[in-house]
């Protein structure tokens, strides 16, 4: 893994090419031949259209006896005039073609049942008057009783629409659509306000339908439904300086759902090294129909499932690609402990393997359309693409969220460390003069005794009950640091060697 821990450094948001596998360059190559849109755009709302179109189909085992949907929750921020509404239209083509064709085929459906409709409740209402006037006259109410029961057994069965997206849904209206047909995908090119509804009003539904886990809704006005084996994806496009703002004011409220910990972001206006067109397989037109022929094979496949209520296909690792994984959960596990570099991150960290194996998945079901077995190189090519999530995901919360206590803390600490000519600061001198946010001992103390659980720093006390930091996770050198406090009170700069024994940790 290639992951750095200090907010001042630039993460790796560009994506390797290497990450792109051969059949996704190809019709990558295609897209950006019609479009000259950025290559990250396009390879993020291509995966995002795959995933809508397998997660009906396709579950995927991430361990022995754990299976999860293979759904993605793509969000794609890119400014005005990054053409997202191009690409957006020819990676999604394909499932709106299917979707005018469904709705066109139940126009057709829903004509026909209410003609249906129309007999049959004539025939009920005659059948009914014949069993109230054999009643009256006590003779033949067997006979016609059992001409209505036969009657209302065979009422016209209502046609199922099925609707594979939605672009602008309330949580309301979002339930109420998947409680009509359960596997759905919220899409839009423009989707702030989408964002904004979902992520201000009850993201707890979003993360229970990201799980596939049955929802059951409760109303006054219309009592209580279950929605069973559903399925939700999402491929949201939008500006960054809405998505910034939105998460300005609520980030640390949406977060705490666990909603960011879902969605698969990316940020054009965070690569800094855009992939060059050269550097992937040339594609042309009959590489672009055979991802849509794939893509319809997978849509049409999950509606037939649902409709014959089979199980669905289940992805599972080749036995090197899933000690592969093995491993680098236990690396995850790891860098998400105290004093680790995912520790500030661990919701998005807890996910990291089962976003590998969620795209890995979707991946390798068009590049092997008929076998479930996901390959080492499929998972290799998924841990490069989710490891980019990740950092982008880590630089977005730092830059609009802003530093957590514990490295405002700590960066005030190493910024000090040549005032202050030694590693141990008073606390009492920290709450007068360290960071104004944490100047009140309810508030400092936390994050002090945090600190000290992850090694990052000391806490004791001299012999007259004064209370000190030792300040451990420096960068600053002893020699480093006597040479510039030398310098700062006007003495030589060769003079020293006293912060040698402060930067020492005290014997438990």
């Amino acid at each position: 893994m290639k992951l750095t821990h200090k907010r001042k450094e630039n993460r790796d948001v560009n994506l390797d090419s290497k990450a792109i596998l051969m059949f996704l360059q190809q019709v990558i190559s295609c897209i950006y031949g019609k479009t000259k849109a950025s290559l990250e755009l396009t390879f993020s709302t291509i995966l995002g259209s795959m995933a809508l179109a397998c997660q009906d189909m396709y579950d995927v085992e991430i361990a022995d006896d754990i299976v999860v949907p293979v759904s993605h929750f793509h969000m794609i921020l890119a400014r005005s005039g990054s053409r997202k509404t191009t690409v957006y239209r020819l990676a999604m083509a394909q499932i709106h073609q299917i979707e005018h064709e469904l709705a066109e085929a139940f126009s057709v459906r829903l004509e026909e049942y209410k003609r249906h409709y129309v007999l049959w409740d004539e025939e009920c209402r005659s059948l009914k008057k014949s069993l109230q006037k054999a009643v009256r006259q006590k003779e033949g109410v067997e006979e016609a009783r059992f001409n209505l029961e036969e009657c209302l057994k065979n009422k016209p069965i209502d046609p199922v629409r099925v609707r594979l997206t939605v672009t602008d849904p309330t949580p309301e209206a979002l339930l109420k659509e998947l409680g009509e047909y359960s596997c759905l995908g919220i899409t839009s090119d423009e989707g702030s306000a989408l964002y904004e509804g979902i992520m201000r009003r009850k993201a707890a539904i979003s993360n229970t339908l990201w799980c596939g886990d049955n929802y059951r809704v409760s109303r006054v006005s219309t009592g209580s439904s279950d929605i069973k084996d559903p399925r939700l994806g999402m491929l949201v496009m939008m500006q960054p300086e809405p998505h910034d703002n939105i998460l300005r004011s609520q980030g640390k409220k949406i977060r705490a759902t666990g909603s960011d910990a879902r969605i698969l972001r990316m940020d054009l206006t965070l690569v800094t090294k855009p992939i060059d067109i050269n550097d992937l397989v040339f594609g042309n037109e009959s590489d672009l129909d055979n991802f849509y022929s794939i893509q319809k094979k997978h849509l049409l496949s999950g509606i037939e499932r649902r409709k014959r209520n089979a199980p669905r296909t289940c992805m599972t690792f080749s036995p090197d690609a899933k000690k592969r994984l093995y491993d680098i959960d236990n690396q995850v596990k790891c860098l998400m402990e105290p004093g680790g570099e995912l520790y500030h991150y661990n919701d998005w960290s807890a996910r990291y393997i089962e976003h590998t194996a969620r795209i890995a998945a979707v991946m390798q079901a068009y590049i092997t359309p008929d076998s479930s077995i996901i390959t080492n190189e499929t998972l290799e090519s998924a841990l490069l693409i989710t490891q980019w999530y990740l950092n982008h995901f880590i630089v977005k919360m730092d830059m609009i969220i802003g530093a957590s206590d514990s490295e405002i803390l700590l960066n005030w600490f190493e910024s000090h460390l040549a005032r202050n000519g030694s590693y141990d600061f008073s606390r009492r001198g920290i709450m007068q003069n360290g960071p104004y946010s944490l100047r009140k001992e309810a508030r400092l103390i936390p994050v002090l005794e945090q600190l000290s659980d992850e090694g990052k720093i000391q806490l004791w006390e001299d012999e007259r009950g004064t209370h000190y930091v030792k300040y451990l996770a420096f960068e600053m050198m002893p020699s480093e640091l006597d040479a510039k406090h030398n310098i700062m009170s006007g003495r030589p700069v060769y003079q020293g060697g006293y912060s040698v024994f402060s930067s020492m940790p005290l014997e438990e």
